[in-house]
C-alpha cells in the first residue's frame, strides 16, 4: 500500500524525536477495525493518535490546485476511522487525520472536520480545513507543543 511508507516515515518522525522516552506502535487494521495508523504515548503524558492518508499521485505543489477537480482520496477515511477519531479526540488524545499531498507537505485535518458521509475531500475543503504539516529534514512536524 502507498500510505505504508509514508506511517514508516511518521514513526521514524517519533521515534526521532521522543526516542526511549516514548512508545509508538502500528495497530493492524485487519484486526483492529477503526484503530489509527499510529499511536503514541510519550513519557510527558501526551498521546497521539494519527490516521494517515496519501493522494495518488502526489502533488508537485500542494498550495496550487492545478487540474484536480472532485474528491481527492481514492481510500477515503472509514466511519469506524472518523469515529475512533473523534472518541480519542473528546478524551484529550491528539488525534487527527493527516493527508500527504506532496513529497514534503500533509495536511493535518481535526476529527470534527472530517465529512462523516463521505470520508473525503475536495481540494478546497483540504484548503479550508487543513492545516499544512511539513517534512523537513526528513522529520514530520506532526506536534502541536
Amino acid at each position: 500500500m502507498v500510505e505504508k511508507g509514508f506511517v514508516d516515515a511518521l514513526i521514524a518522525t517519533i521515534g526521532s524525536c521522543y526516542g526511549a522516552n516514548s512508545v509508538t506502535i502500528r495497530p493492524n487494521d485487519s484486526y483492529t477495525l477503526g484503530i489509527p495508523d499510529v499511536l503514541c504515548w510519550r513519557a510527558d503524558g501526551k498521546c497521539l493518535a494519527i490516521e494517515a492518508k496519501q493522494i495518488s499521485p502526489l502533488m508537485p505543489d500542494p498550495f496550487h490546485r492545478g487540474r484536480r477537480t472532485g474528491l481527492m482520496l481514492k481510500h477515503p477515511f472509514m466511519g469506524p476511522q472518523i469515529s475512533m477519531l473523534r472518541r480519542l479526540d473528546a478524551v484529550g488524545v491528539e488525534a487527527f487525520g493527516l493527508i500527504r499531498m506532496s513529497t514534503d507537505v500533509a495536511f493535518r485535518i481535526e476529527p470534527k472536520d472530517i465529512p462523516a458521509k463521505t470520508g473525503n475531500f475536495t481540494y478546497e475543503d483540504l484548503r479550508n480545513y487543513g492545516r499544512p504539516i511539513c517534512r523537513r529534514n526528513g522529520l514530520w512536524e506532526i506536534w502541536r507543543d
